[in-house]
């Protein structure tokens, strides 16, 4: 670099902040790394950390903050800050390939079709280990379209990659919830030449020095392996693996294959629909709310933690009682439901003696009201808190929950018969 590297810290900080205040910016300029098997993670928290911006070298610096200024189309004199070689080398920037993971190399695999496909396992840093070392390849040729955008005015293929999938699957790696999930690798099959030797008695397949390892699905998973192990490098999941060996026009029948699957039937679309908006709506209205801090990720409830409730039981109610369409009406809810948790933390309608029973009741509450369409306010709330008692006086003191696998729709037979003889 032609100045120290600390100079640049505060343009470094105000380019990256101006990315992260736009949802578009930032996803594109995500996808501009992730393309580069860097990891935007990394990018961002040396915003706030000045140990990992000196951690970043020079090659680093140089590709993010063209990335980052190319997207919301800032000037940097790049010229004056990097020599020409470090500027040369982020043009084409690569990771560099580790003498950890070179070919040739082995797995232990069983034979699922003779010569041409096998299945075994591989663990999370040997698979991160290969995308890092250069050794996994993304083949637009038997992928989907790539994503054509404009960096620096210059045109640029990168993969089509879904951001928020990548931030979930790696939020459940660092959890450690992952399900046990498949990367499939294709071996291309050159007639001239054979790249890999299976061993049927020790059930060992070796791939040979030349060969190109194409990422045929998965992508998404390896991108938040990547990412996990960045943050904890004691991250631990075994991925299955299935291994390939077929032409690209063969990897591309896969490919049609896969995206030929049995469609769900439009009923369940929209119940699965319905489900992951009521996943989008629990969440944000946890992190907008006062909920904040005081739910708990797991069943237990623990309240020297400072929990009230777990996640589980908010989703479900929440899912039950509102069935948004659209992410217009999902914008809708959130604030509804915001403005009453608030209410109701403030005013003792729910602490943390509130039973689940209460939970979902305030959830049905407030769900009544919205479907009226009530405004909120503190008088509606002590509406509610009068409901609320009457239905436990209906019940006869009990504050268990309903039993059985649908809790909500248990508690709405209940409340549809004290409605009735209300």
């Amino acid at each position: 670099m032609k100045v120290p590297k600390s100079e640049i810290y505060q343009e470094y900080q105000n380019i990256l902040n101006t990315v992260m205040g736009g949802q578009k910016n930032k996803k594109k300029f995500q996808s501009i790394l992730l393309a580069k098997n860097l990891m935007p993670s990394r990018a961002f928290s040396a915003v706030e950390d000045r140990e990992v911006f000196e951690f970043l070298n020079e090659v680093e610096l140089a590709v993010i903050l063209k990335a980052a200024s190319g997207t919301i189309k800032a000037h940097f004199p790049f010229n004056d800050v990097f020599t020409e070689v470090e500027l040369n080398k982020a043009e084409g920037f690569s990771i560099a390939i580790s003498q950890d993971y070179s070919l040739p190399m082995s797995f232990q695999m069983s034979e699922m079709q003779t010569g041409k496909s096998y299945v075994g396992s591989i663990s999370i840093d040997k698979l991160v280990g290969m995308k890092e070392s250069g050794l996994l390849n993304y083949n637009f040729e038997i992928q989907r379209e790539a994503k054509e955008i404009e960096v620096s005015e210059e045109r640029l293929f990168i993969p089509t990659v879904n951001v928020a999938n990548v931030e979930e699957i790696k939020k459940l790696l660092l959890e450690g919830t992952l399900k046990s999930t498949m990367i499939v690798l294709n071996i291309k099959k050159d007639m001239d030449s054979n790249y890999i030797n299976y061993n049927d008695r020790t059930g060992e397949l070796t791939i040979f020095e030349g060969a190109q390892i194409d990422i045929l699905d998965g992508n998404h998973r390896l991108n938040a392996a990547a990412q996990a192990l960045s943050i904890n490098p004691d991250v631990e999941f075994t991925f299955a693996l299935q291994i390939n060996y077929e032409t690209i026009e063969e990897a591309q029948q896969y490919q049609f294959q896969l995206s030929k699957a049995t469609p769900f039937s439009m009923a369940r679309k929209s119940q699965l629909g319905q489900e992951q908006f009521g996943d989008v709506i629990t969440k944000n209205v946890i992190a907008h709310s006062d909920l904040k801090g005081k739910v708990s990720t797991v069943s237990q409830v623990t309240k020297s933690l400072g929990h009230i409730v777990n996640y589980k039981t908010l989703l479900s109610a929440i899912s039950f009682n509102f069935k948004p369409a659209n992410k217009i009406e999902v914008r809708k809810i959130e604030s509804t439901l915001v403005d009453y948790f608030d209410y109701a933390l403030a005013l003792g309608v729910i602490d943390e003696n509130s039973t689940r029973l209460e939970f979902y009741m305030f959830v049905a509450f407030v769900a009544k009201r919205y479907k009226q369409g009530q405004e909120v306010s503190e008088n509606e709330l002590e509406k509610i808190r009068d409901e609320m008692n009457r239905f436990i006086e209906f019940r006869h003191g009990d504050m268990s929950a309903p039993t059985g696998n649908n809790i909500p729709r248990s508690l709405k037979k209940e409340l549809d018969e004290f409605y009735e003889k209300e």
